[in-house]
């Protein structure tokens, strides 16, 4: 199984160094992954399965913002303050899911979370989402 596993990463990774993403690739990439983390993840639907969700969620967070130091270039001159607004948009994020880390910095069980944070967290993704989609619009605008 582990054989089998390596020669599907390694397939991956050869595939991968074929492949060219651009600035619009990753803008779009980016609010289809926080489309995904507010409609299914935060609502624990692979929770049962994987038991990853929480960690899936900062790390999905983590990647969208990951994007905007490369892309700054090209969207500040065209919507200056876009990236300072997902910036803050992702530390509120950020500052919920601290919340639910003990004190080894392990994710809580999913199911620990009430009602009241799934919403909150959903809330934040969701303010989040919509300035990272307006990145596509910067990006393509000439």
């Amino acid at each position: 199984m582990a054989d089998h596993l390596l020669a599907d990463v390694t397939t991956v990774h050869r595939q991968l160094a074929t492949q060219t993403l651009t600035a619009l690739d990753l803008a779009n990439g980016a609010k289809t992954l926080l489309d995904e983390v507010a409609s299914k993840k935060i609502t624990g639907e692979e929770y049962r399965f994987s038991h990853t969700d929480p960690s899936d969620r900062a790390a999905t967070v983590d990647g969208c913002t990951a994007i905007i130091p490369g892309a700054a270039p090209t969207i500040d001159p065209r919507d200056p303050a876009l990236g300072a607004l997902i910036g803050k948009r992702a530390a509120a994020v950020d500052a919920l899911v601290a919340h639910h880390r003990d004190a080894a910095g392990r994710y809580m069980d999913y199911q620990r979370l009430t009602p009241a944070q799934v919403r909150e967290l959903s809330n934040a993704i969701n303010g989040m989402a919509e300035p990272v989609s307006r990145l596509a619009a910067a990006i393509g605008r000439r």
